[in-house]
Order: structure tokens, then sequence, then C-alpha cells
């Protein structure tokens, strides 16, 4: 059934470009949605970034997009023909705000480790694929020791021993090595755990897959016919097993992801095998080396609490897993937050990661969040800052409807 859209119903003015998320009932629905998205973008216009998910689509239009409002009012009617309902759920995005004395000697680190790249006058690091949380640089000479501090670990399909040179040739220490990660800390004490990936498994009918956190692999130089003919597949694939998959559709190809640990699912194995299939029917090549994960890690010493707040003031869910302090995201949008557990540690109880993150979300969605913070052991700390029960801060910043601007 289709639903009339009106205008840029359902858009929002993300700082970057323009923003929507339209519901939807299935995966195969979702994907309904990328091919005329690309065709109403064509020679004219970059590539719209398309967040493809089992109940529903987040479209991204750059800031650089000509005419911009006109594109996202096409991509709303078709939108609308295909019974894909506009809705705040997934208009959001989620950044890590770091305040340093002198960030500028923090960006050579981040950006190496990261693979991001510098915008935004020098003080955004952004990832070129558009998946992963920006790093918001800051300069603020009241920064305390026990403020502000945080942890990344970042999946990297290696060799990561030259990920882990890298940090360091840029001003990075390392503070611990083992045979499953290294962490390197920056000039200011942050942390990065370095994480290596490798083959999902030895079987050439998954080749092309790695795993790093989860299941990846990317085929980049698509066409926008491959592209939506990809995405449509893999779609169709995930939904005939029975399993989540994230389909990023991007202006230079396609990155499939099964999310944190579902690789490890029965019956994935089979599914990246019949995604790889279809890429390669459509010729296009796995380009895996351009492939991160990126997740944040939250110290605490009391994780019930802590993960209580945050799970509620982001409206993420716990980890099905009880051994596992992971709260993830319902629609695979944005990044995993973990918690790692200093109840057994008095010496990093003083020294801890102290996070501040940022949360951009529809205004009519603001006032809920903070709610849900102070029912939570949360309090204030001004008018758009939340503090949950050991310190670790929350951005809040209001997007405003685009038909608005």
């Amino acid at each position: 059934m289709s639903t009339r859209l009106s205008g840029l119903d359902g858009w929002y003015d993300s700082g970057d470009g323009l923003l929507a998320w339209f519901a939807a009932t299935s995966h195969t629905h979702a994907a309904t949605l990328v091919a005329p998205a690309l065709e109403a973008a064509g020679g004219d216009h970059p590539w719209p970034a398309l967040d493809v998910r089992r109940t529903g689509v987040r479209v991204r239009l750059s800031a650089h997009t000509p005419d911009a409002a006109g594109l996202a009012g096409t991509i709303s009617t078709a939108a609308g023909g295909l019974g894909l309902v506009p809705s705040p759920d997934g208009a959001r995005t989620l950044a890590v705000r770091v305040r340093s004395g002198s960030p500028d000697r923090l960006t050579p680190f981040w950006r190496t480790v990261l693979h991001h790249d510098l915008r935004g006058g020098g003080r955004r690091l952004a990832d070129p694929l558009t998946r992963r949380p920006d790093l918001l640089l800051a300069s603020d000479d009241e920064v305390g020791p026990l403020r502000d501090r945080f942890h990344l670990d970042v999946g990297h399909p290696g060799p990561v021993t030259e990920a882990i040179a890298s940090a360091l040739a840029t001003g990075g220490t390392e503070r611990f090595a083992c045979e499953w990660y290294s962490t390197i800390g920056d000039p200011d004490g942050n942390e990065v755990d370095l994480v290596p990936g490798g083959p999902l498994d030895d079987a050439p009918e998954v080749a092309d897959w790695r795993a790093l956190f989860g299941g990846m692999t990317c085929y980049l130089g698509a066409t926008a016919e491959q592209a939506a003919r990809l995405a449509e597949a893999a779609a169709a694939h995930a939904e005939e097993a029975g399993l989540p998959l994230l389909v990023d559709v991007r202006p230079d190809g396609v990155v499939l992801d099964s999310g944190k640990d579902r690789w490890e699912q029965p019956g994935f194995l089979p599914l990246a095998a019949r995604v790889q299939a279809a890429a390669r029917a459509l010729g296009l090549t796995a380009e895996p080396g351009r492939l991160r994960f990126t997740q944040v890690g939250l110290d605490a010493a009391e994780i019930a609490a802590v993960r209580a707040f945050w799970g509620a003031v982001l409206g993420y869910d716990e980890a099905a897993d009880p051994r596992i302090t992971d709260l993830l995201d319902p629609h695979d949008l944005d990044p995993v937050v973990f918690l790692q557990d200093l109840a057994d540690e008095p010496e990093r109880r003083r020294q801890r990661n102290r996070i501040r993150l940022l949360l951009r979300l529809p205004a009519d969605g603001v006032a809920a969040r903070v709610d849900a913070a102070l029912a939570h052991g949360g309090r204030r700390l001004d008018d758009r800052t939340l503090v949950d029960p050991e310190g670790n801060e929350l951005e809040l910043e209001a997007l405003a409807p685009a038909r608005a601007l």
C-alpha cells in the first residue's frame, strides 16, 4: 500500500546534510528504496548514503549535494509509493566528543588509528564510508585528568602490526600487548585497543569476507544498477536465512556486515556465501582492506547502574548473552557501547576512562531522553548535557526539521 508524503516530511538537518529514516516491514521491503533513490540522484547528485536494515532504511544526503531538498522530496515520494513510512526513530547520529588542551596534537594519532578523513576545519574526523562514529575534537584548557578520557576498540583487517607502528609514529604509546590486541594511548591518555581481523573462514565461497568483531565485506566501484541489485539480493538472502544483515550503500559501492558477533550464528556462513556469489555474478570485486569496526568502551565500577542509564538514554538493547556487557542499537545504525568492569581494579578506578558522547536526534525526542536519564540515576550538567552515575557525559543536540530550514 502506498503512503502519500508531503515535501520534506520526516527529513532533518544533520549538520552535515539531510537525514531521514523510513520504517519498513522487512529487510526486502527496506531494500526496495535503493534503486529509486540512486536513480533520483542520477549523474547530477552524489549518491545518498543508504543504511538498509530489517526495520527500515536511513537515508543521508551530503551537504554538498546540489538541490538536496529537491532530491529529498523525490526520495520521499518514492518511499511513499513503496509504503515506507518516515519516522524519527532512526533519524539520529552518535559521535564521540574529545576535549583537549592541545587537540591538534591528537589529530594525527586518531586520524591514523581510525583511518578517518579530516573535515570541519580540522576538528572533525569522519569515516569516509560514513559507517562509524565521528570523533569531534575541541579545545578546552580546563580539561582535568579524570574527565573526558575515552576508550575505543578498533577492528583492523590487518596486518595489525602496521597499524600499531603507525599509531606509535604519530605520538602513541603502547600500554599493553598480547596475541589478541594491543592497547595504545594517545598523547592525552585516551586509549584504543587495536584488534586484528582475519578471514571469516577458509572456504573459498566466503573468501571475500573478513572477521572484524563481525563478518564484513565490501564491494566498491559499483554502478548504481550493480549497487541496487546487490543490496536487493543481500536483503533477500538475509530474510530467507532469518538473519539480520547490515547493507550499506555508499557513493563508491556496498558494504555488508553481520553486526557484532553475529557471524557466529548458525546459518551465517551459507548466507555470506550466497551474498558473495551474487556480488561476483554482478562482476564486483571485494576490497576488504577498507573495512574497519569501531565500538565505544565505558569503564564502570557499578556495571548495572551505568548500563541501565546508557541503555535507557540511548534507547539501546542489552546483549542477549548475560556474560556480555554490550549495549546495541535496535536498528543497527549507531556504534556498539560496551562496559569494562573496574570492580577489582582500584588503581584504574582513579584514572578511569570518562567519555563524552554527542547524540543528535529530532527535537521532539529530546525530552524523553532527559526523562530516561533522570529516571536511571543520571543528572543534568547543563541545559544540553546529562551525566551518568559515574561521570560519563551525554550531550544532546536537537535536529531541526528540514522543512523549517
